[in-house]
C-alpha cells in the first residue's frame, strides 16, 4: 500500500510540477511588474535626473525632490536613502545593494534620547564612483570623483577624489590608477548594466559654467515665479522647471542666517548645476524658484552669462496672499483663512530674528501680518541688492500683472523671437484671501512702515 502511494504521489508530482513552475513565475513576474511601476512613481518624483537610470529591486527614498540624479545611475536592491538634507549623486555612479544613506542626524539636545528636530547635512557623490554592497554613508560626507568604496564600509568623512576604500571606517586602501582614469573618462568609457559599454544619451547634457543660455527666475513667492515658468516651458525650446531641488530651500536659509558660508554654499550649487547630465538639450536651461533671490551673486559667479528675471508683484497682493496662505502662522487670527494641506516649506522660511533684523523679543511679539510685510519688503531689498551688482544685458525684471504686455520684452531678453503659450493661470490660490480691503488701518500703516524701511 506505501508502495503504491509513493508511486501516485511521483506521478502527480510530474503531472502537476510544470502548472506550479509557471505559476510561481506568474507571481514573480506579477510582482517585478508592480516593482517596476513603484519605481517609475519614485523617479517621477524626483525633478532632476538624468537618463539611463536604473533601480534594480526595492528601494526607499526619502523627500525625492531633496534628490539629483545624473544620468547612467543605478541603485541596487534594498537600498535606503533618508534624503531630508538632500542627496547629489553624479553621472556613472553604480550603488550596490543594501546601501543605507542619512542626511540628517536627530537633535540629542532638544530631549532625551533626542526631540524631533534635525541637523540636515547634504550627502554628495560625485561622478563615476561605485558604491559596494551594505555601505553605510553618514550626512555630511562628500565622495569624491571616480571612488570606489569597498564591501561594508562606513563613511563617516569625505573620500578624496579617485580613491578605493574599505573597512574598518573606512581605510583608504590605494589610488586608482589616474592616467588609466583620465582615458576612460575623455573617451567617455562608462560601464551600464553589469559592466556593458554606456551609450550617453543626446537627450541630455551637463551645463556648463560659460554656457549663454541659463535663465533664473526670482521672485517674493506668492509673485508669479511658477505662473512664469510654467508659461516658458510650454515651449519646445525651453527647459524651465519651478523649484527643480528642495535642497535649496534650505540652502538659501542657512545662507542667509551664515550657518552655511558662501564658500559651502557655493560648493553645493555647483554639485547641483554643474556635475551631472541632468537637464535636456534645449536652446534656454532654467529655474524658478522664490529662494534664489539672496544665491543672484553666487549664482553669477558660477555662471557668468546667465541671465535673471525677477517677476514683481503688487506688495498688498503679494502679502495678501502669503498671510492667507499660512506663512508665519502663530496666531488665531490667520485660521480662519490657513490650510495646512497646502503649506509645505515653512521649515525653511526666513525668521527676522534669526537674519539679525531684530532681536528675540521683538520677533516674537510681532504679529503674523507684521511677519509678513517685513518678509516681502526684506526679500525684495535682497533680489534689489543682488542684482544691483549684474549687469544690464543680464537682468530683466517684469510685473506679473501686466504679464501680457510682457512677453515681447521677455523674447528679446532670451533672444528667442517667439514663445507660444496659453493664457493658463498656473499656481492659482486655492485658499480664501484676506484682501486689502480687509486690512485694518494698522496693518496698512504697518505695510507702508516696512516699505519705507526697506524699499
Amino acid at each position: 500500500m506505501l508502495k503504491l502511494k509513493n508511486k501516485v504521489r511521483k506521478i502527480l508530482i510530474k503531472l502537476f510540477l510544470p502548472f506550479g513552475q509557471i505559476f510561481l513565475e506568474i507571481i514573480k513576474l506579477s510582482q517585478e511588474k508592480k516593482q517596476n511601476i513603484s519605481n517609475t512613481c519614485l523617479l517621477e518624483n524626483i525633478p532632476l535626473k538624468g537618463d539611463g537610470i536604473k533601480i534594480n529591486g526595492h528601494v526607499d527614498m526619502t523627500h525625492p525632490r531633496n534628490i539629483v540624479l545624473g544620468s547612467n545611475v543605478h541603485i541596487g536592491n534594498n537600498c535606503w536613502f533618508f534624503s531630508l538634507g538632500g542627496i547629489i549623486i553624479g553621472d556613472n555612479v553604480h550603488i550596490s545593494r543594501n546601501v543605507t544613506i542619512y542626511t540628517a542626524n536627530h537633535n540629542y539636545n532638544g530631549a532625551l534620547p533626542y526631540d524631533d528636530s534635525y541637523d540636515l547635512k547634504p550627502v554628495i557623490i560625485k561622478k563615476n564612483s561605485w558604491i559596494g554592497m551594505n555601505v553605510s554613508i553618514v550626512p555630511g560626507v562628500t565622495i569624491g570623483e571616480g571612488c570606489i568604496v569597498g564591501l561594508g564600509a562606513v563613511v563617516a568623512k569625505d573620500i578624496p577624489d579617485f580613491s578605493i576604500v574599505g573597512q574598518p571606517q573606512h581605510r583608504i586602501l590605494k589610488k586608482r590608477d589616474k592616467e588609466t582614469y583620465m582615458y576612460l573618462e575623455k573617451n567617455k568609457i562608462y560601464g551600464a548594466v553589469n559592466g556593458k559599454i554606456y551609450s550617453p544619451s543626446k537627450k541630455f547634457k551637463k551645463l556648463e559654467s560659460q554656457d549663454k543660455n541659463i535663465l533664473f527666475i526670482i521672485g517674493t513667492g506668492r509673485s508669479g515665479t511658477k505662473t512664469l515658468s510654467s508659461l516658458l516651458n510650454s515651449n519646445e525650446n525651453i527647459f524651465l522647471k519651478h523649484e527643480i531641488s528642495e535642497q535649496l530651500l534650505r540652502i538659501s536659509t542657512c545662507y542667509e542666517n551664515g550657518l552655511l558660508s558662501r564658500l559651502e554654499t557655493k560648493k553645493i550649487l555647483k554639485e547641483i548645476y554643474l556635475n551631472s547630465s541632468v537637464f535636456p538639450s534645449k536652446k534656454i536651461i532654467g529655474e524658478s524658484n522664490q529662494k534664489l533671490g539672496n544665491l543672484v551673486g553666487l549664482l553669477f559667479e558660477i555662471f557668468p552669462n546667465a541671465k535673471f528675471l525677477w517677476v514683481k508683484r503688487d506688495g498688498r497682493k503679494t502679502i495678501s496672499s502669503t498671510y492667507s496662505k499660512g506663512w508665519y502662522k502663530d496666531s488665531d487670527k490667520v485660521s480662519e483663512f490657513y490650510n495646512p494641506k497646502i503649506d509645505k516649506w515653512e521649515d525653511s522660511r526666513l525668521q527676522g530674528d534669526q537674519v539679525g533684523e531684530f532681536n528675540k523679543n521683538e520677533w516674537v511679539n510681532m504679529t503674523t501680518f507684521q511677519k509678513n510685510c517685513w518678509y516681502y519688503a526684506y526679500w525684495s531689498f535682497r533680489i534689489k541688492n543682488e542684482l544691483s551688482n549684474i549687469p544690464e544685458k543680464n537682468k530683466l525684471i517684469i510685473d506679473i500683472d501686466n504679464l501680457s504686455n510682457s512677453i515681447k520684452i521677455i523674447n528679446s531678453f532670451l533672444g528667442l523671437n517667439n514663445i507660444t503659450y496659453d493664457n493658463k493661470i498656473y499656481n492659482k490660490s486655492i485658499h480664501k484671501i484676506y484682501s486689502y480691503d480687509k486690512w485694518n488701518s494698522d496693518e496698512k500703516k504697518f505695510f507702508e512702515y516696512m516699505n519705507n524701511k526697506y524699499l
